[in-house]
């Protein structure tokens, strides 16, 4: 699956769950480690906040955009949706996060685990936020696979 984070709380997610070789497009302000492919960048510094290339994320060809709610200068949906309108081949799905809150963080976690094959990982992920959040020391014991 091809993804395009517009939001940079959203990147940190993608790359949480392991994802990262799945990113295709960031925003200017996201960080993306060296190791990760060749990952275009969408945005740059706008008067009103951060302006989207719509011919570079049309380009990017991705299966799945995860923006902002808008607020304070991040892409929306709006701008990505209207990229897409006239695209007469499936567009892609427009994921928004409102990562604002701690609430908002796990939502987005999740949302973005069980659009993926990542679901399990999102929870778990999910459930050590919480727990360190709480101050409280978790262990998982995995089981081992068989050789």
């Amino acid at each position: 699956m091809r993804i395009v984070s517009l939001f940079p709380a959203a990147t940190e997610i993608v790359i949480a769950l392991g994802l990262d070789m799945e990113l295709v497009g960031v925003t200017h302000r996201c960080r993306v480690s060296s190791g990760v492919g060749e990952v275009a960048v969408l945005t740059r510094s706008g008067i009103e906040g951060d302006e989207l290339d719509a011919d570079a994320l049309f380009d990017a060809d991705p299966d799945l955009v995860i923006v902002g709610d808008g607020e304070e200068g991040t892409v929306g949906a709006r701008p990505v949706e209207a990229t897409f309108a006239d695209d007469e081949a499936d567009p892609p799905s427009v994921l928004t996060l409102a990562a604002s809150s701690v609430e908002g963080v796990l939502n987005g976690i999740v949302a973005v685990g069980a659009l993926m094959p990542r679901f399990g990982a999102a929870l778990v992920l999910t459930l050590l936020y919480v727990a360190r959040s709480l101050g409280i020391g978790l262990f998982l014991i995995l089981p081992s696979t068989p050789e």
